[in-house]
Formats: structure tokens, sequence, C-alpha cells
């Protein structure tokens, strides 16, 4: 009598079914961490799985990166040539020679931007090359005729005036170079001509910086547009921006909360906001851990200043600063470990479904 392999014909039957599901799906890195740790691949696959996903790079990939890091770099290093070259001859030029060398440096290179094309990265370099030398430009124009005007009209023109490259670049470092542009714009305006209301300063940075990220996300989301969709690293140095001053707006209101008032309302309003768009957008519309780790941080932030305000007042009949500090130091352990334990979680329940 033969022996009976219906059992085992159908677990090979649920396995081989298991894996068509998994075939069918793209190879990233979350999925190919899951089928390994699951044993469903043989470990001896794991590199040849890493190459063919392209988790390693070729050597054509690296011979790409050092070919743009090359040429990064030359672009760097021809503009620093330039800035030196116009410090160490400032006086054995005329304006004329100035003017002739720093404009011409922007023609040419736009048109080189332009022949090169946008979509490549000698012509994105290029075009990088022509807005720096934009400023370069309006330093030597304000360095030759000394007007007196402030500091913060050079950045603000510079800013105006390669708006419409920024736009047609589709480049994420030229939205970055934008960005910062902005800032120092109004910190600067802010220094020289307001000097005051430090506060409204930071509303006003937040708002900037928080708005075009969002901005940037929502555009992204509803058009799809590749350059939008897959360099989105430049937008983690905006939200540590929006993110800071958020966070020194509500420390600011715990340390003078004796003050309440308006600005006081504001900005706890304001810091709220921040928290509930960024936890809400990149923990269900978009699911992103630096994001999301990016507000625990400032919330850990947050929750050390409020304990050490609140047990600095209940502490100040013993007068004792040992005991201040030893229980700052169990608090601040505590908080993170928390938010180090929340994030963990998080990320592995994301882990979990994803590779589902």
């Amino acid at each position: 009598m033969e022996p009976d392999n219906r059992d085992e014909n159908l677990d090979l039957k649920q396995k081989d079914d298991k894996h068509d599901d998994w075939r069918n799906l793209p190879a990233t890195a979350q999925r190919l961490s899951t089928l390994f740790r699951e044993n469903d691949l043989p470990e001896t696959a794991w590199k040849p799985a890493q190459q063919l996903s392209g988790m390693i790079p070729t050597g054509k990939e690296w011979l790409r990166f050092a070919d743009i890091l090359f040429a990064g770099m030359g672009t760097i290093f021809l503009l620093a040539g330039i800035v030196f070259f116009f410090a160490f001859n400032w006086d054995d030029l005329t304006k004329w020679h100035r003017f002739a060398i720093v404009e011409g440096a922007v023609v040419i290179s736009t048109i080189l931007a332009f022949i090169l094309n946008l979509d490549k990265w000698a012509g994105r370099l290029a075009l990088a090359a022509s807005a720096i030398l934009m400023g370069v430009a309006l330093v030597v124009v304000s360095q030759e005729y000394q007007t007196g005007a402030d500091s913060y009209r050079l950045f603000q023109i510079w800013l105006m005036l390669i708006t419409g490259w920024v736009l047609i670049s589709r480049w994420n470092i030229m939205y970055l170079m934008w960005m910062i542009l902005l800032n120092v714009t109004i910190s600067l305006y802010w220094e020289q001509v307001v000097y005051s209301d430090w506060q409204m300063l930071n509303f006003i940075l937040l708002g900037a910086n928080a708005g075009f990220l969002f901005l940037w996300e929502g555009v992204a989301r509803v058009t799809r547009f590749k350059f939008m969709v897959d360099g989105r690293w430049f937008l983690y140095i905006i939200m540590l921006i929006a993110m800071g001053h958020a966070t020194v707006l509500m420390g600011d209101f715990i340390l003078d909360s004796r003050l309440m008032g308006v600005t006081s309302v504001m900005q706890v309003v304001a810091y709220l906001a921040m928290m509930a768009l960024t936890l809400t957008f990149y923990m269900v519309l978009r699911r992103d851990l630096l994001m999301v780790t990016f507000a625990a941080f400032s919330l850990l932030v947050i929750g050390i200043t409020w304990s050490g305000n609140l047990l600095s007042d209940m502490l100040t009949d013993f007068g004792s600063g040992i005991v201040y500090f030893f229980i700052m130091a169990i608090i601040t352990i505590s908080l993170t470990a928390a938010l180090v334990w929340a994030l963990r979680n998080l990320n592995r329940i994301w882990e979990v479904n994803h590779g589902e």
C-alpha cells in the first residue's frame, strides 16, 4: 500500500502559492529582509538578491557616482577660483573688467546649462553655477557702488533673480538654495530693520519652511512628478529648520509661561499645529520614520524643558542642585527610552504591513 502524500502535497501547494504572491511584488529592501528573516529564501541567495534588486551598486553605478562627484567638485572649485580671483586682483582690475568677467561668466554658464540639457547633471551644475555667480555679480556691484544699503537687500534681489531658474531646474539642490536664501533674507531683514519681536520672526520662519514643506508634499502627491517624488532628501533639512522654530516657540512659552497673552496662545497653537500636521501626514498619508523621529525629538526636548522648569519651581525651597540633577537625569533617560521604544515599535509595525 502506497503512503498517503496528500497532506505533504497540500503543504507544498500552499508554499508555492505563497511564493507566487511575493514573486509578483517589486523587490525592495524591506521585502527581501522579511523573506530572508522568515526563511522563505536560502541564505546563499542573499548577495545575488541584493545585486538584482539594486541594493548593492554595480560597477557602472559607482562610475556614474564618481563622475557626478568629480563634476560637482570641479564646479565648486571653479566658482571658488572666480571668487578668489576677484578678491586677489580687485585693485588691479578696472570697473569694466570686473563687470565683464563676472557677468560674462553668468551668461556663459547659463547658455551652457541649456546646451548641455537640464535633465542631465552637466546642465544642472551649469545652471547652479549661474545662480551662484549671480550672487557674486551682485556682490561686485555692491562693492563698486557703495550705496550703504542693508545687506538683506542683496540676498533679496539674488533670491528674486534666480527664482525663474529654480522653477525650471527641476533639481532639488536649486530649491534648497532658494529656501536658504529666503531664510537668510527674512532673518537679516528682521535684524537690520525690525530688530524687535523675535517671537514673530520664529512664527514667520516656521510658516515659510513648513508651508514650503507641505506644499511640496501635496503637489508631489497630486502630480507625481519624478523629481518631486524621488529627490526628497532636502525636505529633511527643511523639516529640521521648521521643527526647530516650532520647538523654540514652545520652549519660550514654557520658560515664560507667567506672561500669558495672545503671543503665548499663538505659540502653543503653532506648535500643536506643526506636530499634528507632521504626525498625521507622515504616519497616515505618507509613512516616513525620519520625519516622525524629528517630531519625536522635538517632543523630547519640550518634555525635558517643561519637566526641568516645573521641577525647578518645586525644588526652590530645598536649594539642592544635586537632587535636581538626579531627578532630571531620570526623567531624561525615561523619556528618551519611551520615545525610542515607540519609534522601534512603529517601525516594526510598518515593516510587517509592508511585507504583507
